[in-house]
């Protein structure tokens, strides 16, 4: 395995220690990525102590960006799973890019990976496979600044993990289908963050999320109403049946008293015939 993971896993040190590993800022870039501890920034480190890089969300900034390129990554006989973690919190956040650039001046810089706007008051993990590829290129995280002062981008722990599959590389996380990539209505609450009571505007929202939200809600409808439709089927059934059974009850009741009531008749009527024959008989 050629990929050369000293140097490109990096934590950006610890404390008073700030370092890009073996990272550098791309000098066509505007800005630069900033090393911030969990004492001295306004979020702590994803693992709840250490540092992380920040781009701090500025309108006098709008839409300049901060590149961060990686050492040269060699991954010419198999591909390789990249992890890292991100937090985008506040009304004003930009976007965060993924992008590989390769050797060669006159190809572009291939975007691979992105997500915009608010993420929510916490750390989500990010994956990018870096595919198999004969030719030699570098990977790049880019932030883009926002339009206003409210939020900013966080990102920590880059690294290979050779322990996921590529197919698990491509799937989304555990955090990421528990919690929909975009919370409408929800605002950064950061420390160190100013007041962000309002919804955010630059929200990208991945597609389907809220029928997956709602799946549960329509299941259940759905199922309450086939139950009463099929109670009420069963219930109409039962109350036919008893009516017609009541019927037919009462009208052979009726047949039978009127076959009674004929056979009573017809009895008492031969003996009236039987009656004067005999007295006749007598006489």
């Amino acid at each position: 395995m050629e990929f050369p993971t000293y140097g490109f896993n990096c934590e950006f040190g610890w404390g008073s220690h700030k370092t890009f590993c073996h990272w550098e800022h791309d000098s066509h870039a505007q800005l630069k990525w900033s090393v911030l501890t969990s004492k001295t920034g306004p979020i702590q480190d994803h693992t709840g102590d250490g540092n992380f890089i920040y781009s701090q969300a500025d309108e006098n900034q709008k839409g300049k960006v901060a590149r961060l390129v990686s050492p040269v990554v060699y991954s010419q006989s198999s591909a390789h799973c990249m992890t890292f973690w991100y937090h985008m919190s506040g009304s004003h956040v930009g976007t965060l890019r993924v992008k590989l650039r390769y050797q060669k001046p006159e190809e572009y810089d291939q975007q691979v990976w992105m997500v915009v706007g608010h993420q929510g008051d916490h750390w989500k993990e990010g994956r990018v496979l870096l595919h198999k590829s004969l030719k030699l290129y570098q990977v790049i995280f880019e932030g883009e600044i926002g339009k206003g002062n409210l939020g900013g981008i966080a990102v920590d722990d880059i690294s290979i993990n050779n322990h996921i599959s590529q197919e698990d590389c491509t799937k989304p996380t555990d955090l990421d289908k528990k919690n929909t990539e975009m919370k409408l209505g929800e605002a950064g609450s950061t420390p160190g963050y100013e007041g962000e009571g309002e919804g955010d505007k630059n929200i990208s929202r991945k597609p389907g999320n809220v029928l997956k939200t709602l799946d549960p809600i329509l299941i259940t409808i759905i199922a309450m109403s086939a139950l009463g439709v099929l109670l009420g089927a069963v219930c109409g059934v039962v109350l036919y049946c008893a009516c017609w059974h009541n019927g037919m009850s009462e009208r052979n009741l009726s047949a039978l008293e009127n076959y009674n009531f004929e056979l009573v008749d017809g009895v008492k009527l031969k003996k009236d015939k039987l009656n004067p024959q005999s007295n006749y008989s007598e006489a």
